[in-house]
């Protein structure tokens, strides 16, 4: 079915980039200015224009793969909106995010859908990301069933397969918890 032939296109994009000489995420100059508007008073009195806040301004970066990316930097600086940016979570101002060799600056809303499930961030509060009714294993199904890319059945075993993996075992106990089980660090994996 349809579901089939998704996870069979997945598996080709992913196979399409797997050599070390091509990187799996390239950022290119990549801007996201925000316009500061003044109010009423301030235009009319002081004849003070509009203002750009320059949150991202010029970043580049190439990924490849088997390198991990860690972004850092003190409150403020801009890591959040440059994450937003780079998943197209918001447009940018500027510049270009290629993903596995497709421009995602350029991608339609629905083709970029395609694309999340190959390129997710990882939020630095794990309280805030996590539905607490919902229990880890539904969690972790949860974008499979989104995707369409798994049964129930096929959808447990890929979670449990998971767990073992990020080392969440008993996996059938860790399936089971509410993130108020679970300590921040097992959150996050």
């Amino acid at each position: 079915g349809s579901r089939e032939s998704g996870v069979k296109e997945l598996k080709e994009q992913s196979l399409a980039v797997t050599s070390d000489s091509s990187p799996l995420l390239r950022v290119k100059d990549l801007k996201q200015y925000y316009t500061l508007e003044r109010n009423f008073v301030e235009q009319l009195l002081f004849k003070k224009e509009a203002s750009a806040i320059k949150a991202v301004d010029g970043v580049s970066f190439e990924l490849y793969p088997g390198e991990i990316f860690g972004l850092v930097g003190e409150s403020g600086c801009g890591k959040s909106t440059l994450s937003r940016t780079i998943l197209q979570l918001v447009r940018p101002t500027a510049g270009t995010v290629e993903f596995l060799g497709k421009d995602l600056t350029q991608l339609s809303r629905e083709s970029l859908r395609g694309s999340r499930r190959q390129i997710q961030m990882v939020f630095q509060d794990p309280h805030a990301c996590l539905n607490p009714l919902m229990t880890v294993g539904q969690s972790i199904a949860d974008p499979l069933f989104i995707h369409q890319l798994a049964t129930p059945e096929e959808a447990k075993s890929q979670v449990i397969q998971m767990l073992e993996r990020v080392g969440l075992t008993p996996t059938d106990d860790y399936y089971n918890r509410y993130p108020a089980d679970l300590s921040g660090g097992q959150q996050q994996r």
